[in-house]
C-alpha cells in the first residue's frame, strides 16, 4: 500500500480516505497509467484543486501519492529508495 504525502493538513477526512484508496490500487506493470487509475487521479485533482503525483513503481504497485499545491508539486526524499546497479530508483512519477 502507498503512502499518502504532501500537503494534506487542510483537507477533509473524506478527501484523505479517497487518497488512501487511490494509493493502495495496483495497475498492470506494462501500462504507462490505467484509464480507470488516471479517471479517478483526475477527479481528486478537479474536487481538491491541487496537483496530484502518483508515484508507481515498475512492478505497478503505488508507492506514493503526493498532494501538491494549485501549481507545484513537491516530491518526497526517496533516500536510497531500491536504488538498483544503474542507479535507476525503478519509479515512474505521473502527474
Amino acid at each position: 500500500m502507498g503512502v499518502v504525502t504532501g500537503d494534506i493538513k487542510s483537507l477533509r477526512a473524506s478527501e484523505r480516505q479517497a487518497l488512501e484508496r487511490l494509493a493502495s490500487r495496483r495497475m498492470p506493470p506494462h501500462e504507462v497509467m490505467g484509464g480507470e487509475l488516471a479517471r479517478r487521479a483526475a477527479a481528486l485533482t478537479a474536487k481538491l484543486g491541487v496537483q496530484i503525483g502518483i508515484l508507481v513503481g515498475r512492478d505497478g504497485s503505488i508507492e506514493h501519492v503526493i498532494v501538491g499545491t494549485r501549481d507545484r508539486v513537491y516530491l518526497p526524499e526517496l533516500g536510497r529508495f531500491r536504488l538498483d546497479g544503474s542507479r535507476f530508483r525503478r519509479l515512474r512519477l505521473l502527474v
